[in-house]
């Protein structure tokens, strides 16, 4: 990302730079790691409309070329590891992520229920939470690190808010549900309300929702409210962990129809 923002006439050389200094037996003796952070941002597929990226991804190219990470290490050579970041595998160039350049592909899926509990205490740590971090983890199936470290952190702030002249007031689970709900349906309204009529029309649109989530068993409730909020959502339903990699056209209806 830094070659896109800071780099504009000498993208080539500061990437050539940097491998030069990665591969410096003498600045590095026991070998080096070189991470890039959201490769897709200039690794993508060639686009003839944009030189700039072009040439950066072109120049990654060659300076990937030069690297023999595995012979290095059959050698005793010092290796120098290069590893890359990025959301959106499927845009990237097949020619950056070839053997040779990147030998292996590592998938991260989202936490399972293990890891969640796992991450969640880690975030929590060094704050006085009172509440079941395995209740949580269940109650949040889908999600990701970034979005559980949003919840916690967001359940801090409002204890924080609620009890300015304390602390050390212990987070409770109703802190921790108001700070989900605010972090997956939004930040309420506090300038708006709803009447009874449109309430009416509201609960029962999100019961229907609710019934069929039951009956099909195809999502999991982690958040519901009738507050207005400021993205105008009412529901976050995420769908059911499935203990099978394959996704089979029953799945698909069952969400569907939700």
């Amino acid at each position: 990302t830094d070659f896109l923002q800071r780099i504009h006439d000498d993208s080539a050389k500061k990437i050539k730079d940097l491998f030069n200094e990665a591969t410096d037996k003498e600045k590095n003796p026991k070998g080096s790691v070189i991470f890039i952070d959201e490769i897709d941002s200039f690794g993508a597929t060639r686009n003839e409309f944009n030189p700039k990226e072009k040439e950066i991804l072109i120049a990654l190219l060659a300076a990937l070329d030069g690297i023999k990470t595995k012979q290095n290490i059959i050698d005793g050579k010092p290796p120098v590891v290069i590893i890359a970041a990025t959301n959106r595998f499927e845009i990237l160039d097949s020619a950056s992520i070839r053997p040779g350049r990147f030998d292996y592909l590592v998938k991260i899926d989202l936490p399972d229920l293990n890891m969640r509990q796992a991450i969640l205490k880690s975030y929590a740590q060094g704050k006085n939470f009172n509440f079941d971090f395995l209740q949580l983890a269940q109650e949040t199936p889908g999600m990701s690190a970034a979005q559980l470290k949003a919840i916690i952190e967001e359940a801090a702030f409002l204890n924080l808010t609620k009890n300015p002249n304390n602390q050390q007031s212990p987070i409770d689970m109703h802190t921790i549900i108001e700070a989900k709900d605010n972090c997956l349906l939004g930040i309420r309204k506090k300038d708006q309300t709803y009447d009874l009529e449109t309430k009416e029309i509201i609960a029962t649109h999100q019961a229907a929702k609710l019934i069929i989530t039951q009956i099909k068993k195809s999502h999991f409730l982690s958040s519901v409210s009738l507050i207005p909020r400021e993205s105008d959502k009412f529901l976050f339903l995420a769908p059911q962990p499935n203990s099978s990699y394959l996704t089979f056209q029953d799945d698909l209806f069952q969400r569907i129809t939700v």
